[in-house]
C-alpha cells in the first residue's frame, strides 16, 4: 500500500497517485534531479520490470540528438501536456520508457542545470521547467505498471527526507520505483521528526528510507535513526541512507547507524531486498 498524504494504492490494486503542488526549486534541487533521475529511476525501473521478455529483448530505440534538443526547448518553453505529447510520441514508436528517461528527461535536467550556472535563465525559468519535468514524470509513470506482490508478500517501507529538509522529490521518485518493485510503500512529504515516528510507530514498517540533500544533517542522523528504533514494533527494522550526502560520504551509513546505503539504485533496491527478508514479513503479516 502505496500512501502519501491520506492516498493510498494497495499492492494488488494500484490506483494512480497525485503529487500536485505549486513549483518550487534551486540549482541543488536540478542537481540532484539530473541524479535521481540517471542513478535512481531508470536503474530502479529496470529492476522493477524484472521479466524474462524484458531480459532478453533487442537494444531498445533511441532518441535522436536533435529531438532531444527540441524536447529541452519543449521542457523550457512550452506547456506541460505539450511535453507530455511529445514523450508519448516516443513511447508510441517503440522507445522504452527506460530510454525516455535516459535520453531526453536527464539531459533536460543538465541543460537547466548548466544555463543556471551561466546565468542563461533566471529563478522562474527554472523552477518551471522542473515543475513542467516533475509533473510529466508523474504522469508517465503512473501509466507504467509495476510489479504486483501476492497478498502477506510485500515488504513495507516508509520513505522520507530528513526532517527539515524541504526538498522531497527525491523520496517521492524513489517512492514510486520501490513500490513498483512490489513493495508497501509511505511516501512523506516535507515531514517532521514528530510525524516520521508516527508513521513508524503506528504499523509494522520493515524499512525506513532517508534521504539526506545537506551535510547540516549529518550530526542528527544518529538521533534521528535511534529514534526510529525506539517507536517501531519491529524489532529488525531496517534503515538505509540515500541522496548526495551519502554519495560524497561512503561509509557514512555504518557510522551514523544505518543498515545499510548504496551508490546506485541497483544497488539499493538488492540492498534493500536483502535487507527485508520476504519470509518474515509473512510471517509477520
Amino acid at each position: 500500500m502505496a500512501s502519501m498524504s491520506g492516498i493510498g494504492r494497495e499492492s494488488l490494486q494500484p490506483s494512480p497517485r497525485s503529487m500536485s503542488g505549486s513549483p518550487t526549486g534551486c540549482h541543488a534541487m536540478l542537481d540532484r534531479l539530473d541524479r535521481v533521475i540517471e542513478n535512481e529511476v531508470i536503474p530502479r525501473l529496470l529492476v522493477a520490470h524484472c521479466d524474462p521478455v524484458l531480459a532478453v529483448r533487442e537494444i531498445p530505440m533511441s532518441i535522436a540528438h536533435d529531438e532531444v534538443g527540441r524536447f529541452c526547448h519543449l521542457v523550457l518553453n512550452a506547456r506541460a501536456h505539450e511535453v507530455l505529447d511529445a514523450v508519448e510520441h516516443w513511447l508510441a514508436r517503440g522507445v522504452s520508457l527506460e530510454t525516455v528517461f535516459v535520453e531526453a528527461f536527464a539531459p533536460a535536467a543538465r541543460q537547466m542545470g548548466e544555463q543556471w550556472d551561466d546565468d542563461r535563465l533566471d529563478f522562474i525559468e527554472v523552477t518551471m521547467g522542473l515543475w513542467r519535468l516533475q509533473e510529466v514524470l508523474r504522469e508517465v509513470a503512473a501509466r507504467s505498471p509495476g510489479r504486483l506482490s501476492p497478498v502477506g508478500f510485500a515488504r513495507s517501507a516508509v520513505f522520507s527526507t530528513m526532517p527539515g529538509d524541504q526538498h522531497s522529490f527525491g523520496s517521492a521518485m524513489l517512492e514510486e520505483c520501490f513500490a513498483r518493485a512490489g513493495w508497501d510503500t509511505i511516501l512523506l512529504i516535507d515531514g517532521s521528526r514528530r510525524d516520521l515516528l508516527a508513521n513508524v510507530s503506528s504499523r509494522r514498517i520493515d524499512l525506513v528510507a532517508l534521504t539526506v540533500s545537506l551535510d547540516a544533517h549529518i550530526e542528527r542522523l544518529p538521533s534521528v535513526i535511534a529514534a526510529l528504533r525506539g517507536v517501531s514494533s519491529n524489532s529488525d527494522l531496517k534503515i538505509m541512507i540515500g541522496g548526495c550526502v551519502p554519495l560524497a560520504h561512503p561509509g557514512l551509513a555504518a557510522l551514523v547507524g544505518a543498515d545499510g546505503s548504496a551508490m546506485t539504485a541497483i544497488e539499493a533496491v538488492a540492498t534493500a531486498e536483502m535487507l527485508v527478508d520476504v519470509t518474515c514479513c509473512t510471517a509477520a503479516a
